[in-house]
Order: C-alpha cells, then structure tokens, then sequence
C-alpha cells in the first residue's frame, strides 16, 4: 500500500481556493499537480513550523510564462525560501518533511486554523 499524506496546494489562479489534498507522494502526483517537472524548494521557519516542510513548483514556470503565483511568492518569500527577487510562476505543492528528509503530512499548522495556515490564509484565502 502507498503512502498517502496530506499537502496544500496553492494554485496560481487567484480566484481559485487554496486547498488541502491526500496524495501519494510520488513523482508523477508531483508533476501533474504542478503541470510539469518539479524543482523542490527548501521550506522555511515561517509560523512556527522550523522549515518542517518544502514545497515543489514547475521548474519552468518563467520558461512556459505560467502566471505569477502572487499567494505563493510571497509566502516563500516570508519564509525566506526564494530570493526577493525571484517568483512563483504556476500552481505550489507544499508538503512536510520528516527526519531523514522524504516527504510527510505538511505541518500540522499548515492543515489547522493557525500558524503556518494563517500566514497563508492571510496571502492565499481560507483553503477550500
């Protein structure tokens, strides 16, 4: 049986909701929920969390000129994950991080009405 963890999505489509998602954590789940290939993105110690978390973007978002992801490039750049001079270009997967480094539920302030969900709720809208 896979592993199934929770995760956010916060999709570059403003008028979309941010939403919360079991997955299989696995690289084709990755691809398809970002449209294409993946760049992993260190998390960072935003709300609480100790950087417990990462998230995946489409490596070549700037490249397709994928819209600029507004809710997600400034949490990342809160979370001081990207340069400040760098965006988000099309839809972010978040997801936590577990003690050897794979993939995890994302923190649980990140599925909650607080912490990490609130610095996002505050950019991003309540999730659906």
């Amino acid at each position: 049986m896979s592993q199934i963890i929770t995760a956010v999505i916060i999709p570059a489509d403003q008028s979309a909701p941010v939403r919360i998602e079991k997955i299989e954590p696995s690289l084709s789940v990755f691809q398809e929920l970002v449209g294409g290939y993946i760049e992993r993105v260190p998390g960072g110690a935003v709300a609480g969390t100790n950087g417990q978390w990462h998230a995946y973007l489409d490596e070549e978002g700037k490249i397709k000129q994928l819209p600029l992801n507004v809710r997600a490039t400034v949490l990342l750049h809160e979370a001081q994950s990207i340069h400040a001079w760098d965006t988000v270009n099309g839809d972010l997967v978040i997801v936590g991080t577990n003690h050897v480094g794979d993939e995890a539920d994302a923190p649980e302030q990140s599925t909650a009405k607080d912490g990490i969900l609130e610095t996002w709720t505050r950019h991003c809208g309540p999730p659906a």
